[in-house]
């Protein structure tokens, strides 16, 4: 199923809202009037071919650039360049971009003072905070050592603990389980999906949809020809549609059956 845009729900029970939202880079359009709505806590798989503007949507969500037409809106409130950085936290593809601690530990603690000098509700004590990051993302065999050291797939959980410390609702991931083998992945997407369940509403640019498929809960597709749309995987019928889709944009989705489409299970 297609998701348009609806305004049946209350303001606050909305989600993310891109109304006629238009992007280009020099003259040329990558995407054309996407208008569509992300519920809340959902997962989303964001698809396209390369260059068909998947992180430049992601920076535009976050609020690093401005697209050229359009609004966008969470729970029913314009989201404004300047204050996005209070709903939206944004992780590229290198890890090392985040890192500023000399340590894994020094890198949490600054995380976590940042969020509370921007007077982010959630943060009431920085030590318990501190231990719950730490024992979600099971780095307390890592604080001492430096962020540059770590493997792909710590560094990976090193960045969504950071991310966490912010208190965003949204989360925007490009590419996050590039370079890093299957159990690195398994671990991540075990993580990513736990973050899920707990009602953090995640925008996901991924090529690798044969370990990840089953778990989404949405897919927003970039065609590369200025169309996009949004499309739920709720039932049978909604991922016969998207494979459909999938394939009449050249992106040709896995082979496997739907439900083997996981790298856990």
């Amino acid at each position: 199923m297609v998701l348009e845009s609806s305004t049946d729900q209350p303001k606050h029970m909305r989600g993310l809202v891109f109304e006629g939202i238009s992007i280009q880079i020099a003259s040329k359009i990558l995407i054309r009037n996407l208008t569509c709505e992300i519920p809340k806590g959902a997962f989303v798989g964001l698809v396209g071919a390369n260059g068909s503007g998947k992180s430049l949507l992601l920076q535009t969500i976050r609020g690093l650039r401005e697209q050229e037409e359009g609004r966008m809106s969470w729970q029913g409130a314009e989201l404004e360049r300047k204050k996005m950085h209070n709903q939206c936290a944004f992780a590229v593809q290198d890890p090392l971009a985040h890192f500023i601690g000399v340590t894994v530990e020094e890198d949490l603690n600054f995380a976590l003072r940042s969020a509370q000098k921007h007077q982010k509700s959630h943060i009431q004590n920085l030590q318990l905070d501190m231990d719950r990051l730490i024992a979600q993302f099971g780095l307390e065999p890592l604080l001492h050592r430096s962020p540059s050291t770590l493997s792909g797939g710590e560094k990976r959980k090193l960045m969504l603990a950071g991310i966490l410390a912010q208190g965003a609702d949204i989360v925007l991931l490009d590419e996050p389980f590039s370079a890093l083998d299957r159990p690195a992945c398994r671990e991540l997407l075990s993580l990513l999906l736990e973050l899920s369940s707990e009602g953090l509403t995640i925008i996901m640019a991924t090529h690798l949809l044969e370990g990840t498929l089953v778990h989404l809960s949405h897919l927003l597709l970039l065609d590369g020809e200025n169309r996009s749309l949004c499309m739920s995987l709720a039932d049978d019928v909604d991922r016969k549609s998207a494979y459909e889709r999938l394939y009449r944009a050249g992106l040709y989705p896995p082979r496997l059956p739907w439900e083997h489409c996981s790298w856990i299970s």
